[in-house]
């Protein structure tokens, strides 16, 4: 009974997180051109040559991933703090593991089918052909879950305090490059015909590793500032 109750609150959970971000698409909306525009930026501004481009492709890329999520993610929990939803979750004695990764479920698929849709236009500026495309497509749909993780749990530091995001987003980026370094080998492999499976399965991998452990982190943390607050 206890299981069908919290699948419920899950559930329901989802449905309002989809529901709050089509009301606040600026938010959304804003990490999209980001991203777009950081991946644009670069053959817009340098001499046409396919080897330099394809040489920095995998790192433009990725590192624009990184910086579109964080700014997505900065604000995740101000507009429940702010108005006290989380605090119900308390009072209901409900674990806020669940709360964390129904908001990070919706985020995360919100999040990357709009990415999945600049990746044509990415492979229009660097030349990529289908094998590189799919190459980039899977890499992004592997490794956007950990990165997200991280961004969340950077949120859940800086949700009671200003400023703060952006202080433990410095702290904490080392934790990312392991991402960052298997997403942008990824692409570099298929750029230079190579199998990239080995990658995608690490990459996978070590997303969910990061989803289980840093949900729980979260949860922790936005419980133990709640609590004093």
């Amino acid at each position: 009974m206890a299981n069908v109750l919290v699948s419920q609150l899950f559930l329901r959970q989802c449905r309002r997180e989809k529901t709050i971000i089509f009301r606040q698409k600026s938010i959304l909306l804003q990490a999209f051109l980001f991203f777009l525009m950081f991946v644009a930026f670069f053959p817009l501004i340098l001499p046409f040559d396919l080897k330099i481009l394809q040489l920095i492709c995998p790192g433009v890329v990725w590192l624009a991933l990184s910086l579109a999520i964080f700014l997505a993610a900065e604000r995740f929990y101000q507009t429940d703090i702010q108005y006290a939803y989380l605090e119900q979750w308390l009072v209901q004695k409900t674990p806020l593991i669940h709360y964390v990764l129904s908001k990070w479920l919706v985020h995360g698929l919100v999040n990357l089918m709009g990415i999945l849709l600049c990746v044509p236009l990415i492979a229009l500026f660097y030349q990529l052909n289908s094998y590189q495309m799919l190459a980039l497509a899977l890499s992004i749909i592997c490794g956007l879950p950990g990165l997200l993780a991280m961004c969340g749990l950077v949120s859940a530091f800086g949700a009671y305090g200003p400023n703060r995001s952006l202080l433990m987003l410095l702290i904490l980026f080392p934790l990312m490059i392991p991402i960052l370094m298997l997403g942008s080998s990824c692409l570099s492999a298929a750029l230079q015909g190579l199998a990239f499976s080995p990658y995608i399965a690490l990459l996978a991998a070590m997303s969910l590793l990061m989803v289980f452990i840093l949900s729980f982190a979260s949860a922790a943390i936005l419980k133990i500032c709640l609590e004093n607050a």
